[in-house]
């Protein structure tokens, strides 16, 4: 039978609902090897969530699969993000998706809990899948996690999920949380938190490295907690005749570095002045420059 236009099949698959179906393309014109067709992906809402092609909401990734029934090697692929429109006067709900921690702000060594919100999971147990959550400070990796786990929020639904991470006591800086859905074309969504040294409580001495030293030299605080820092550090040096040969001094640091390059071979002395909310603390020891 000639001059009659011809019907392939595709089938259609919702990547974010698992949900596919079978689709026929007609033949544009006899023998003219272009086939194509419409249709309309209905979106799912609270009213009819089970109804509609593929099961659909907005942000969905939907792929196409042709496969040449002549040569079965032959696969094409095709993928598009379903958007809202169509019927005038459909309003579909918007898919939430959000990471955030639950302070602005931490104090070092205090446990962060971070919430991930998304729709596309509502109901599930967890959001699965290699790195799915990445926490940095200052850019650099603290935790990851594979898995978030579901979690009992109070006021918030079955599209909640959360882990927590106790912070190290001596870090600073900006945290970032950062969620990639998974699955092709999910979205990837982060929050920042800032993380704040530990009040001063108590400074048991001064750490002095390398010692002796060639040309630099760097005097640290021994705090309790541990990563706290000064409000003010202040190092004075001496030589062995008690006269002052220099000074280096810091404000909210735990330590303060000093170039003794220009002295020559020996021992000084120097003073540590600690300061700390309304404490100050004071330490004497020797220095070695040895070349």
């Amino acid at each position: 039978i000639t001059g009659l236009q011809a019907s392939v099949k595709i089938f259609m698959w919702n990547a974010q609902r698992g949900t596919w179906e079978r689709m026929d393309l007609k033949e544009t014109a006899p023998n003219s090897g272009i086939f194509r067709s419409t249709t309309c992906v209905l979106v799912a809402d609270a009213r009819h969530p089970g109804d509609g092609n593929l099961g659909s909401q907005p942000e969905d990734t939907i792929f196409a699969f042709y496969q040449d029934p002549s040569n079965h090697s032959d696969v094409a692929i095709i993928s598009i993000k379903v958007a809202a429109g169509g019927a005038a006067g459909v309003t579909p709900p918007e898919r939430l998706v959000k990471v955030e921690f639950d302070k602005d702000s931490y104090v070092a060594g205090e446990t962060v809990t971070i919430t991930v919100t998304d729709d596309a999971f509502t109901g599930a147990a967890q959001i699965s899948d290699t790195d799915v959550l990445v926490l940095t400070l200052n850019g650099d990796v603290l935790a990851s996690w594979d898995s978030i786990p579901a979690a009992a929020v109070a006021g918030g639904g079955a599209n909640v999920f959360a882990v927590t991470y106790t912070l190290p006591s001596d870090i600073s800086g900006t945290l970032t949380a950062t969620y990639q859905q998974p699955f092709p074309g999910g979205k990837t969504v982060s929050d920042t938190a800032q993380v704040i040294p530990a009040a001063l409580e108590n400074v048991t001495g001064i750490d002095v490295s390398p010692n002796p030293f060639s040309t630099s030299v760097t005097f640290s605080i021994i705090a309790q907690p541990e990563g706290a820092v000064a409000d003010k550090l202040t190092v004075s040096i001496y030589d062995l005749l008690g006269r002052k040969v220099a000074e280096v001094s810091g404000t909210d640091t735990a330590s303060v570095s000093w170039d003794g390059a220009d002295l020559r071979n020996g021992a000084y002395i120097y003073v540590a002045v600690v300061q700390g909310g309304d404490a100050t603390w004071t330490f004497r020891g020797f220095v070695y420059i040895k070349r």
